[in-house]
């Protein structure tokens, strides 16, 4: 049942509850306002796309079950293989950002209110069990060219020593693919 007061339309299903109602036609055009009090929204698309123009304001959890798209490839969500891309449709890790420019490198910025210094980000590794000499954290630097396999060349790495809160710095190049030996700073700072 549709009623109509003052360009407001009531829908009421056939059993005479309005928790849900369906439409159901080949073209369905809304001009204005769709409020829903209580209860969900749900549309569902058998086929084509659902187009909405204009802002989606959205309040509350937003859950979705297939992959996010924003402008073919500014910020993509690959929900099959849980991998986000920034500037990248297709990520090859958890967080895959891809630039073309200097321009438009990852800029992590912390506005600090002192004048120490203080880290803009901060690697971590974890276990579930205790650490030992060995376990560290690092960036590994490397190249790609047209043949699209990515070649390590550096690395830098901080590297558990004598205790949990005592580490050594590893600073070490790539030759031929095979890890050289490098700079090394102790945790003395020798």
């Amino acid at each position: 049942t549709i009623v109509e007061k003052a360009d407001t339309y009531t829908i009421t299903s056939s059993n005479g509850l309005t928790d849900r109602v369906e439409v159901t036609a080949s073209t369905t055009a809304i001009s204005n306002d769709i409020n829903v009090n209580s209860g969900k929204f749900t549309v569902t698309a058998t086929n084509g796309n659902t187009d909405i123009a204009g802002t989606l304001d959205v309040t509350g959890v937003t859950t979705l079950t297939d992959d996010l798209v924003v402008d073919t490839d500014t910020l993509f969500v690959d929900a099959s293989n849980d991998r986000v891309g920034i500037n990248n449709a297709i990520p090859d890790a958890s967080l895959h950002i891809k630039n073309s420019t200097e321009v438009e490198m990852p800029i992590l910025e912390y506005v600090g209110t002192t004048n120490t210094v203080t880290p803009a980000l901060n690697l971590l590794s974890s276990r579930a069990t205790a650490m030992a000499d060995g376990f560290g954290t690092g960036v590994n630097l490397q190249v790609e060219d047209d043949a699209g396999t990515p070649n390590n060349i550096a690395r830098f790495y901080a590297i558990r020593s004598g205790a949990d809160n005592s580490g050594r710095i590893s600073i070490s190049p790539f030759s031929a693919g095979t890890l050289q030996t490098g700079v090394d700073i102790l945790p003395t700072g020798e």
